[in-house]
């Protein structure tokens, strides 16, 4: 880690995680900043992996998320997002219930879950871009506040392609006499 600057109210640095992504830390605090910048050189220099001292639950996370975007977005927008994070939560307990911590969750894992809420929910395509667009960000917020490491899981999924029905207006019974009248 290079030296602390400040980006508007946040004091910030870059490391370099061991996947080779670039990583911004931020803190509300010069002091802060210093002992999380201390704590990666530790890591750093220690040989240790750069996984986070502590594991992130999925309800850890969530919250986490939620508190952030809160501020950021209308209700209505709150309340969606809440359902989805709800949508990927039963979708763990039903089909990867061995799966507990943020940092646990791969690329297949979000490729389930989006087939499963295709197959098995029913839900349109574009709900289904809609909650990995979200889960895209809470992995994305995860990782900038430095609660997990790593690379976003969903970096490498694309949206679904979605297919647009058109509908066909038929002509009434009054309609079509007159259309074969002439």
């Amino acid at each position: 880690p290079k030296s602390i600057y400040r980006r508007n109210c946040w004091y910030c640095f870059k490391v370099t995680t061991s996947y080779g992504k670039r990583v911004e830390i931020k803190s509300t605090t010069m002091e802060e900043a210093r002992t999380k910048r201390n704590e990666i050189e530790k890591q750093i220099f220690s040989a240790v992996s750069d996984s986070p001292i502590y594991r992130v639950t999925f309800e850890q996370g969530i919250d986490f998320w939620l508190k952030t975007k809160k501020g950021s977005i209308d209700d209505t927008s709150y309340v969606r997002y809440n359902g989805y994070m709800k949508n990927f939560k039963e979708f763990l307990s039903v089909k990867r219930s061995n799966l507990k911590y943020f940092d646990e969750i791969q690329s297949e894992h979000i490729k389930e879950f989006m087939d499963y809420r295709i197959n098995e929910k029913q839900r349109a395509t574009k709900t289904v871009n809609s909650e990995r667009m979200a889960l895209y960000n809470l992995f994305s917020i995860l990782i900038e506040h430095n609660k997990i490491s790593g690379i976003n899981p969903v970096a490498k999924i694309r949206s679904l392609k979605v297919i647009k029905v058109q509908k066909r207006h038929c002509l009434s019974d009054e309609e079509l006499a007159k259309f074969l009248e002439g």
